[in-house]
């Protein structure tokens, strides 16, 4: 996944109005401390950037959401993962060919039906949306309308989406095939 953004072409140019929101003064990110959404979009920090853009990963519970967070913010693989509460929150910079940095807020949210309601509102000014499903579970397959209907209600209506199945180490236990996703 991480390839997908590394290797990506764009035109930049620096937005007049930097758009996902900074964390609160008392928010840890490299720990993975939560943050607050809130509707006003500042600039992170002093860190230099040429675009920021928040994204939102999506699906159900157990599909390796925060695994996918994780290596794509240099964290190693947990085979311990708890079940994420609410939502968790990273920043990954990216350069770009032609040397534009791009800011990833990355919220990570979670998967438990219980935690929904809490979820949705971190779906505000998010500009991509990455539904994870678990390859090994067609039951998780099975929900991406659903996922892909929260995603439109909530984010912005110009929100890209997209599909991501993970746990490809475990292909030999493949529930849903590469034609099939498709």
């Amino acid at each position: 996944m991480s390839s997908l953004f590394t290797t990506a072409k764009a035109s930049l140019s620096r937005p007049s109005t930097p758009s996902p929101p900074p964390p609160p003064a008392n928010d840890n990110l490299s720990t993975g401390e939560r943050a607050e959404p809130t509707a006003d979009f500042q600039p992170l920090t002093n860190e230099s950037y040429d675009a920021l853009f928040k994204v939102i990963l999506v699906g159900d519970s157990g599909v390796g959401k925060t695994s996918l967070l994780a290596r794509l913010t240099g964290k190693s693989f947990n085979f311990n993962q708890k079940a994420t509460i609410g939502v968790e929150f990273a920043v990954k910079t990216l350069e770009l060919e032609g040397g534009a940095r791009v800011k990833l807020q990355i919220w990570d949210t979670a998967g438990q039906e219980r935690y929904r309601s809490i979820s949705k509102s971190y779906y505000r000014g998010a500009v991509a949306g990455i539904i994870v499903y678990d390859i090994t579970d067609h039951n998780s397959f099975e929900h991406i309308e659903k996922w892909v209907k929260e995603l439109r209600e909530n984010a912005k209506d110009v929100a890209v989406i997209m599909l991501c199945g993970n746990k490809r180490d475990l292909g030999d236990l493949r529930a849903v095939y590469l034609n099939e996703a498709r």
